[in-house]
């Protein structure tokens, strides 16, 4: 009787945990048509998977949040009427990508994985 009680409470303890760690998850799988402010990044190509930026056009440097978002994108949609740059290191440093005004990269082929940082202009 006594071991199914602990049994149960340790199972609560794993839910209760569970959700908690759900609850701070970096991102959300989010469709392309659900950015909602001017630049949006996604983990995967074709505007799929964890969307970690969905940010308004807010002028100077910025990091990629998320305790994983750095480093993961690989598709972008800049609905800003700015140029954007993208930074394979933090605090806008490193080898840069120019992402115009407008533009929809739905692959980032020459820079997937490595934007750490982006800039606007």
């Amino acid at each position: 009787m006594f071991e199914g009680r602990v049994r149960r409470a340790a199972v609560a303890v794993l839910v209760v945990a569970g959700t908690m760690l759900a609850g701070v998850a970096p991102a959300s799988a989010k469709a392309k048509n659900d950015c909602r402010n001017d630049i949006c990044m996604w983990e995967d190509a074709n505007y799929v998977g964890d969307r970690y930026v969905d940010e308004p056009m807010i002028a100077g440097c910025r990091e990629i949040p998320g305790w994983n978002g750095d480093n993961e994108i690989s598709s972008v949609w800049n609905r800003s009427g700015r140029l954007i740059y993208l930074y394979s290191e933090d605090n806008c440093q490193g080898r840069a990508y120019a992402v115009g005004s407008g533009a929809e990269l739905a692959s980032l082929s020459d820079f997937n994985d490595d934007a750490e940082s982006y800039l606007v202009t």
